[in-house]
């Protein structure tokens, strides 16, 4: 599986950029929006959720700046799903001339999207580097342990996006109720809140949503400089190797019906 996906990263990245060239075509500004979006979202939602709801973040007395840094990690990590899984849900059927290609490899479209995505993500994240700079100054050597949690999250998007994308073959209705799904998902994952902030009773509930271990990771590496839990990670990455593998081998069993549906 693996030595497959190397032997395509190529054509891989030659569609992703592909693909995020087109979503600025025509556009006035162009990819300056990858810097734009997030932080017009990032305006948006502080002034919201601090001057409207009055939320404040842990003792409450950190400050505007790091309200907003805050929020803006829950987003960078909820956009990056939501956009992966969102888009998944039809990427072979706004690609039906790759279907009627024997020979092209169809298990790579799902990862063109997340991989588009993620470029997205390491854009604002470094607009989030900037502010976190301004706001706090340089971060501490504990900020490598990010690319550990990125991995982890990579490969659960990965294999949640083939399941996604096959099945979204086969029931078209899948995008809308996705999109539903993934609506309460963000206000189910800790973004604009802090897990701290959760009744304990329903803290349980909250961490069945696997986006909690990877928003509250990166705030508590970013933020306090933190070790991760080596047993709680090895755990995580298992997990996340499991969805990978077999999204895999799901998705390359049933897109051999693919051409039957579309």
């Amino acid at each position: 599986m693996i030595e497959f996906l190397l032997r395509r990263l190529e054509l891989i990245f030659q569609l992703t950029s592909r693909d995020i060239s087109s979503k600025f075509k025509g556009s006035i500004f162009g990819r300056l929006w990858l810097i734009l979006t997030p932080i017009v979202t990032l305006l948006i939602y502080t002034y919201v959720f601090s001057f409207v709801f009055k939320m404040r973040w842990g003792r409450g007395d950190e400050g505007l700046g790091f309200f907003a840094l805050n929020i803006m990690v829950g987003m960078i990590i909820y956009s990056f799903f939501s956009e992966s899984i969102g888009r998944s849900s039809t990427v072979i059927r706004g690609n039906t001339s790759y279907v009627k290609k024997i020979v092209f490899p169809l298990n790579i479209l799902p990862l063109v999207v997340v991989f588009s995505a993620l470029f997205n993500a390491i854009i604002a994240f470094g607009v989030f580097l900037i502010g976190y700079f301004v706001v706090l100054g340089l971060p501490s050597l504990a900020i490598f342990q990010l690319i550990f949690l990125l991995l982890s999250l990579l490969l659960t998007v990965a294999g949640l996006s083939w399941v996604i994308s096959s099945l979204g073959v086969f029931f078209s209705d899948l995008q809308h109720l996705i999109g539903t799904l993934l609506t309460m998902m963000m206000f189910m994952s800790p973004v604009f809140y802090s897990i701290t902030m959760v009744p304990e009773s329903m803290r349980e509930l909250i961490y069945l949503n696997p986006l909690v271990y990877y928003i509250e990771g990166f705030r508590a590496v970013l933020f306090h400089g933190e070790i991760l839990d080596s047993v709680d990670y090895l755990r995580n990455i298992s997990i996340s190797l499991l969805i990978f593998s077999l999204g895999y081998k799901w998705f390359n069993r049933v897109s051999k019906h693919f051409s039957d549906v579309i």
